[in-house]
């Protein structure tokens, strides 16, 4: 890895607009690079690369790009850090590593659990709240029974990953993004590790858990499935959807004859610019039906979450009604579900 790559690999961690140099600032630490901003943080190794300075993320970043891929680092006296390339010198100020805080780390009898599918986690962001008041609805959940959950309040998302034992914890959400296909998991002292490597050997991240309780998502997705199934084509749905949400506006599902008809802006207004389009259905065997009636959601909301599901096919459970449901639609869609809440007609 190169040393603009490893730059970039804890940079985004950092709080660049913090006037607290702990949290804008990168640090190299003698074979190793880390930053840590109010979320969490990130280290990988630089081996051969024997320095000791923390410097302004932004800066170094725009730096390293000006000099190219091939630089040569040295700090001075007064903890300038020097990069040198081919035809080009910059040249950063920065402060000893004696003013940085101790960079958190695993213990070293942790427990860690390995995970694949860890790259999906982040799949789950969009439903994540950005009101980080509500500290248990903005990160997101690993749940132990190996699901990891988030919800804004309007939307749920559920993914299982068929994992026992994660521990009970809520992460936020950035630390979670980029993640690779497959790592490890260990919390200790109050923090989430993620490492490729058990252990964190060559590098790895951690989080600053939430302290807050998740909302029952287990209770909530068991009480969604007493309602009516139907299977839709999951391309028709996302199609609809699309239209629906370029209009911006709340989208109302009437089931009738076999078909999903999205009403958009409201009958009155068609002529101008609402539309109606329509997709077939099909009854699951053996269970409820779902029945005729209608029903409001956010186009909004429903997009990504239908987005997000890989089969041909997906199973809806949904409660319309003459004058409009009030149950929330359930999408499932093998490990992945997803639940809106609709609003009132």
């Amino acid at each position: 890895m190169s040393i603009l790559d490893s730059v970039k690999a804890v940079a985004g961690f950092a709080d660049e607009t913090s006037p607290v140099i702990q949290w804008s600032h990168v640090v190299f630490d003698k074979g190793e690079l880390w930053a840590q901003g109010p979320k969490g943080g990130a280290l990988v190794k630089t081996p051969g690369l024997n320095i000791s300075v923390a410097v302004p993320a932004k800066k170094l970043l725009k730096a390293l790009q000006a000099v190219g891929e091939e630089s040569k680092l040295e700090v001075e006296k007064n903890y300038r850090l020097t990069i040198q390339g081919e035809g080009s010198t910059a040249r950063v100020e920065g402060v000893k590593i004696g003013d940085m805080p101790t960079f958190h780390r695993p213990a070293s009898d942790a427990e860690w659990l390995f995970v694949p599918g860890l790259d999906r986690v982040a799949s789950l962001d969009w439903c994540v709240s950005a009101d980080e008041t509500r500290r248990h609805l903005s990160g997101i959940h690993f749940n132990p029974d190996g699901s990891v959950e988030a919800t804004n309040g309007h939307a749920m998302m559920r993914l299982d990953l068929g994992v026992r034992g994660f521990p009970d914890v809520i992460a936020p959400a950035p630390v979670l993004r980029g993640l690779p296909a497959e790592g490890w998991l260990a919390k200790a002292g109050g923090k989430l590790f993620i490492a490729s490597q058990k252990g964190g050997t060559e590098g790895f991240r951690v989080a600053n858990l939430h302290e807050a309780a998740f909302p029952p998502a287990g209770q909530i997705i068991q009480g969604a499935k007493d309602q009516g199934q139907m299977i839709v084509n999951r391309e028709a749905v996302v199609k609809l959807l699309k239209r629906a949400k370029l209009s911006n506006a709340e989208v109302t599902l009437a089931v009738a004859q076999g078909r999903l008809t999205a009403e958009v802006d409201g009958e009155r207004q068609q002529s101008l610019f609402g539309f109606v389009s329509s997709v077939p259905y099909r009854n699951v065997e053996g269970q409820k039906e779902v029945p005729e009636g209608r029903i409001g959601f956010s186009a909004a909301l429903l997009l990504p979450m239908f987005g997000l599901v890989t089969s041909e096919e997906v199973t809806v459970y949904l409660s319309p009604s003459e004058t409009g449901g009030l149950d929330p639609l359930m999408m499932i869609d093998g490990p992945l579900t997803g639940i809106v809440m609709p609003y009132r007609l």
